[in-house]
């Protein structure tokens, strides 16, 4: 990626770094690659993926607390509204393993949405999100085209949908 296409013309180097951080991150959550890779390739677990953006977002916090009031948003508010409805739900949801399990894959959506609120305050960082995001439907589509032709082979799981890549 080029400093043009990025527009990191006048950008400091952490605003650079939270826009790597931001084009990976969009990438590999949008393509499921932690998931995939996990699978696939033992690579550490989505939710060590997770807890490591949401480590560099509390770190970029504590550096500029200013970015804590940013929060206050539309997304900030829908973001408020799914953790406390999920808590409402999680309240009363039976003692069941993938109940259970749905309650904290929603805690760690919580947690993964305020890290890239808190990432995506500038320019630089919101422009490479987006580009990770339009490279990965980019490779979503060739996946999903390579399979259907044959090209490409993926492992078999009762949860996967054939001829979609991210199962």
């Amino acid at each position: 990626m080029s400093a043009p296409l990025l527009g990191w013309g006048s950008a400091s180097v952490a605003e650079r770094a939270r826009a790597v951080l931001a084009a990976g991150g969009a990438f590999l959550f949008y393509t499921s690659l932690d998931l995939f890779g996990n699978e696939t390739w033992s690579t550490p677990a989505p939710s060590l993926w997770v807890a490591g953006l949401v480590a560099v977002a509390a770190a970029t916090a504590l550096a500029d607390p200013a970015r804590l009031p940013r929060l206050a948003s539309p997304l900030g508010a829908w973001i408020l509204g799914f953790f406390l409805l999920t808590t409402l739900w999680a309240i009363f949801i039976p003692d069941v393993g993938p109940v259970k399990q749905a309650a904290v894959d929603r805690y760690r959506t919580v947690a993964l949405l305020l890290a890239f609120v808190v990432l995506l305050q500038e320019p630089a960082p919101r422009r490479a999100a987006l580009l990770g995001t339009v490279a990965g439907v980019a490779l979503s589509s060739l996946l999903n085209v390579a399979e259907a032709l044959g090209a490409v082979h993926f492992p078999e799981s009762a949860d996967r949908i054939p001829g979609r890549s991210a199962g």
